[in-house]
């Protein structure tokens, strides 16, 4: 298969995701996602991408574990529009570089449990935000003749910062697996 200005591609991803920082890893595990997106050669060197994919992240216990348990858990929806360059190489390899900016839906769970005296209370509460980000990326294609296979890996900086004075913006490091199929020729 070869990547020809005005081929049209779709696809799935799939990856794990590590939440970057101290703000952010404190109450957020290692995440798992899917991704479906599409794909246009504006040139042979230069694909147009939107992507909207769910990434849920590992829960994180807050409570004592005896008197107070305090699960949080945290996902993300990333709807993203970018541009990868790749660069021209022989054979069914293909390296690029690229650059994605959209929107990312956040959501905060938590369930607080108190236990006294034999007695237990639940609370629960979510909270959700929309907010802007970027995600700068570099990957491998490796194309077949009837399929191109992806690994990626992504940074992901998201403008919204957590609760508490000098805390940082949101950022994960994400490693995809995906696969593409040409629309047309």
């Amino acid at each position: 298969m070869e990547l020809l200005k005005g081929l049209f591609l779709i696809g799935l991803a799939l990856d794990v995701t590590f939440p970057i920082g101290e703000d952010f890893s404190n109450f957020a595990g290692t995440g798992f996602s899917g991704h479906a997106f599409v794909a246009y050669m504006v040139a042979r060197s230069l694909m147009l991408t939107l992507s909207a994919g769910y990434i849920k992240f590992g829960d994180k216990d807050f409570g004592d574990g005896t008197n107070f348990k305090q699960p949080w858990s945290h996902s993300q929806i990333p709807i993203l529009f970018g541009l990868n360059y790749l660069f021209n190489m022989k054979g069914a390899f293909r390296a690029y570089v690229g650059v994605a900016l959209g929107l990312f839906l956040l959501k905060d769970s938590y369930t607080n449990t108190y236990a006294f005296g034999g007695q237990s209370q639940k609370e629960e509460g979510s909270e959700s935000n929309s907010k802007f980000g970027v995600v700068p990326r570099v990957g491998f294609l490796y194309m077949t003749a009837a399929i191109i296979l992806s690994l990626e890996v992504t940074y992901s900086l998201i403008f919204h910062k957590a609760e508490g004075e000098g805390s940082s913006n949101l950022a994960h490091l994400g490693i995809l697996f995906g696969v593409m199929f040409a629309l047309g020729n």
